[in-house]
This record gives C-alpha cells, sequence and structure tokens, in this order.
C-alpha cells in the first residue's frame, strides 16, 4: 500500500532501502505470494506471460507496482497478482481444484469453500449464497474466539515461523522453511527481476 505508512516512507526517502534492491517494491513482497504457492505447483514450474507497470506520475521511473504472472508446470499452473492500487487492500489465496475451491482471505483469516447446489434454478443460487453467509458466520465467530483469547494477531504465521527459527538455531531442529522452498522461490524472483526492466507506465 503506496498510500500507507511504509509505502509513504518508500516514496518520500529516495535513500530508502527498497530502492537498493535490483526489483523494489517487487522483490521486497514477491516472496510471500510466490512462498505461499511453492508447495502447490510442479517442480518444474517457471514464469511466464510476465506483465509489469508503474505509474506515470512516479519520481522514481523503475519503480513497478503492478505485476502479472503465471507459473506453469506440466500439470498444475498458478495465477499471481501483485497490485498497489487495487482498493480495498486485500490478500487473497484460491485454490481451484477438480472437486472443490478454497478460497483464503489471509488480511481478514478465512476460508471458505464454493458452494454448489443440486437444487434448480433459482433455489440452486439461493443455497449457495446461504452455504456462503454461514461458512463466513462461522469463521467469524471462531475469529471472535479468538480475539476473546487475545490470539488474533495481524501475522499469526510471523510468531510461528520466528520462533521456529529460534528452536532450529537452540536444539538444531530443522529449519522452518525448506532449503530447496527458498531456492525455488530465489530462482523465481529472479527471473521476474530480470523481466520487469522494460515495464509500461501507466496512469493512476
Amino acid at each position: 500500500d503506496l498510500q500507507g505508512r511504509f509505502g509513504a516512507a518508500v516514496l518520500d526517502d529516495a535513500a530508502h532501502w527498497v530502492h537498493g534492491l535490483r526489483g523494489k517494491l517487487v522483490q521486497n513482497n514477491l516472496d510471500h505470494l510466490l512462498s505461499l504457492v511453492v508447495d502447490f505447483v510442479d517442480h518444474d514450474s517457471a514464469v511466464s506471460n510476465l506483465s509489469a507497470w508503474r505509474a506515470t506520475h512516479s519520481p522514481y521511473p523503475d519503480l513497478v507496482d503492478e505485476l502479472r504472472l503465471t507459473l506453469a508446470g506440466e500439470r498444475i499452473c498458478a495465477q499471481i497478482a501483485f497490485s498497489c492500487r487495487a482498493r480495498p487492500l486485500g490478500h487473497f489465496f484460491t485454490i481451484v481444484g477438480s472437486k472443490n475451491t478454497l478460497r483464503l482471505n489471509l488480511a481478514n483469516q478465512t476460508l471458505t469453500e464454493d458452494s454448489s447446489s443440486r437444487l434448480p434454478g433459482p433455489l440452486g443460487r439461493l443455497a449457495c449464497g446461504l452455504d456462503q453467509t454461514r461458512q463466513l458466520a462461522s469463521q467469524s465467530f471462531s475469529n471472535l474466539a479468538r480475539v476473546i483469547r487475545s490470539d488474533f494477531q495481524a501475522l499469526p504465521g510471523l510468531g510461528y515461523l520466528l520462533s521456529a527459527f529460534y528452536r532450529s538455531v537452540e536444539r538444531d531442529e530443522d529449519v522452518p522453511i525448506p532449503y530447496a522452498h527458498i531456492l525455488r522461490v530465489s530462482t523465481w524472483i529472479d527471473h521476474v527481476v530480470n523481466g520487469i526492466r522494460d515495464a509500461q507506465a501507466v496512469s493512476q
């Protein structure tokens, strides 16, 4: 979010460390997106259909703030979108399978299944809407219980990863993120960063 505190710091300070990265904002954020899909795509997946844009009014001509790409393998592909301008802000992960589709809202910490119904016509559509309402209500009450327990943090996975990392050092346990995972994500990021140098300029 370039209108938030972090984004404002990047735009207001030409010496900000993000500007020192070859891929700027994309390089700083893309590992989070790619880490979500790395366990679901084929091992031979490669970056394709890469498109990137930057704002015409940006004081930094190489600051890409929109990105679309495909990770394609032999059996599975993933579509990835990064946007600093989309509103409302959100972080979503959707898994489309042959039996069902799952939708994870990381910002609101909800997980739902797409609904289907054997009822005909409008009754089926109504049933699907009611099922979605039921799922979201159930998730909301579960999250409310977490709030009461003071267990509803904005980045719950970060605390787990930090704790697991220190345990791996102190007790010689496995690292929380496998090295093979890190290398795959790093390779994809290098490919993307090398491919966004000719990003198109678009108006806000």
